[in-house]
């Protein structure tokens, strides 16, 4: 590929407006690329353009400028490689004027492709982890993605590694996450299982300004352009060679270990307040040096769950001090530092905190200091005795609570040792939590809980207000012993649900009112049958009837009593008797 291609790229970049998004993809793709366009492979150098500066395309404008320094190398163990490292120190957030952008990182050619990864800004795009391929053929861009949901944080280190995957697919991580946390965006298939060419290694940075200077006063890579070597690790070149393409005026510094004493190999820092570079300016000339390191504790044993302090020392194999070496520190029997990686003053030393892992009986932890800038090669390690954490009992006044949505209650914490004893001033945290898998519980607000820590009284108590969240569900809390050299906890379960309904509203609208319905029915209808009977008097019985009787005074002729005429209605006279 041809080297002003980069330029070309952020002339490009620089009318962006990326809106900070998870991953943007540019050149119009809807989505993120994952199979490059079919172009001829490059199966030799002199199918590839010649590496080096190439020419500086037009300012922005006519007051402005722009410029690029390209460190590379002629170490020829540095090919063939399965993948390239660059760690990057985060430049500082400023606004830049229109048509005007910054980047750095490393890149490396890879079968037909170019792969150019590291730090871009301009002037609508904080700091920004970005990554793209080019063809070699026609310096067309084949992806060009960024990461924008990445913080970058001025001062902090980034370490982008591009490495072969499996095949011919290569993957880039930065600081040992997946590029985008996407694996279509981190991975490509290049066509190539190595990197043979010398002369596609390098380290660039690029300023393009339209009225003042994008490059940063100073600015550090702490391994411009480290290379994984096939079957034996990782490497540091042997020496590294900077140039500048730009005009004159534009210029800024590079510096490596043959300027600054104190910069390990294949360290490089850069920026306006150093002296402007030169063409063809060595920056180290020696692979990765060992150093020795030393370490120490502030105290021989250490309580589980409590703190020992870590101090490190780096120097020179003849003992002078190196300041500014990243130290990583870590144990073998899973504890913690804090930080876990230091950074060496001036004088070589650095300290941390290791806070000791629990044990169930006495132990010895190894810890391990490493020095991990590429440039440098040197370990320590040191012992430490650790004895069991105390264990401490919380018992609360309840471990299950039942609440109404939205209601509040009281909730102790008492602190005791193992024998049952009353244990004061304990150091306890109180974590809302979900109840996983538990019916009912939603995602929304969980319980609060105020407060959230303290330390229990000298009757070892601790009081905290539970208030329930409006979603009823499953919830807990769990309340955790945070005093150093000690350890334990307690769950208490938090029910959220409606209170019980009261008698009426379970049974009042479904079956009393239409019970009282049916009785209000009956009474009006025992009511009005007594009133009609009310009106018609006493009543008469009929008369009695011998049917089998009747039956014989037919039959014999005689008239049945009751069916003669009827009686007159004249009153009797005279003579009847």
């Amino acid at each position: 590929m041809r080297r002003g291609a980069l330029l070309t790229l952020s002339l490009a970049l620089v009318a962006l407006v990326v809106t900070p998004v998870g991953l943007g993809v540019g050149g119009g793709n809807s989505g993120l690329s994952t199979s490059p366009p079919a172009v001829p492979a490059a199966t030799t150098p002199s199918s590839i353009p010649l590496h080096g500066p190439a020419a500086v395309p037009s300012a922005p404008d006519a007051g402005g400028a722009s410029g690029r320094i390209l460190v590379g190398t002629s170490d020829g163990a540095a090919v063939p490689n399965d993948g390239i490292q660059s760690n990057l120190t985060a430049f500082p957030t400023v606004t830049f004027p229109a048509d005007s952008s910054f980047q750095t990182g490393a890149e490396e050619v890879i079968g037909g492709y170019e792969a150019v990864f590291g730090l871009f800004t301009n002037t609508a795009m904080a700091p920004t982890a970005f990554y793209t391929i080019f063809t070699n053929t026609s310096d067309q861009t084949v992806r060009l993605v960024y990461w924008v949901s990445l913080p970058i944080l001025a001062g902090a280190p980034y370490d982008f590694v591009l490495q072969r995957a499996s095949g011919t697919v290569w993957t880039l991580s930065v600081n040992g996450q997946t590029f985008g946390d996407n694996a279509s965006a981190a991975s490509f298939d290049f066509g190539a299982s190595s990197s043979t060419w010398l002369g596609g290694i390098g380290f660039s940075e690029l300023a393009i300004y339209s009225a003042s200077s994008t490059v940063p006063s100073s600015y550090l890579a702490t391994a411009a352009l480290a290379v994984h070597r096939l079957g034996s690790g990782w490497y540091v070149p042997q020496n590294g060679t900077a140039n500048y393409t730009g005009p004159t005026g534009a210029a800024w510094g590079a510096e490596g270990r043959i300027q600054l004493g104190g910069l390990a190999p294949d360290e490089v820092e850069s920026g306006t307040s150093l002296a402007p570079l030169r063409n063809a300016t060595g920056l180290w000339s020696t692979g990765a040096l060992p150093v020795t390191v030393s370490l120490s504790f502030t105290g021989s044993s250490v309580l589980g769950l409590s703190v020992v302090g870590v101090d490190v020392n780096v120097t020179t194999l003849g003992g002078a001090p190196l300041g500014g070496v990243p130290v990583f520190l870590g144990d073998t029997l899973g504890g913690s530092a804090s930080p876990p990686t230091v950074f060496t003053s001036q004088d070589g030393t650095s300290a941390s905190l290791l806070t000791a892992p629990n044990v169930s009986a006495p132990s010895t932890d190894v810890v391990q200091a490493t020095v991990t800038i590429l440039g440098y090669s040197g370990s320590a390690s040191g012992s430490v005795a650790v004895t069991p954490a105390e264990e401490v009992v919380i018992d609360a006044t309840s471990t299950s609570v039942t609440l109404a949505p939205g209601a509040s209650t009281t909730l102790t914490f008492q602190t005791l040792d193992v024998a049952g004893h009353p244990y004061p001033l304990v150091a306890l945290t109180l974590t809302p939590e979900f109840a996983v898998g538990a019916v009912g519980t939603y995602g929304g607000a969980g319980v609060v809980v105020q407060p959230d820590a303290g330390i229990t009284d000298p009757n070892a108590s601790f009081s905290a207000t539970l208030l329930a969240p409006p979603q009823a569900g499953a919830y807990a809390v769990l309340a955790s012993v945070v005093s150093l050299g000690a350890w334990g906890h307690a769950t208490v379960s938090v029910t959220v649900r409606p209170p019980p309904p009261s008698f009426w509203t379970q049974y009042g609208p479904s079956r009393i009112v239409p019970a009282m319905g049916v009785l209000a029915f009956v009474v009006v209808v025992a009511v009005v049958a007594l009133w009609v009977r009310r009106r018609r008097g006493k009543h008469q019985p009929l008369p009695e009837m011998d049917l089998r009787k009747m039956r014989q005074d037919t039959e014999a002729g005689r008239t049945p009593v009751g069916t003669g005429p009827p009686v007159s209605r004249t009153p009797p006279g005279s003579s009847t008797p």
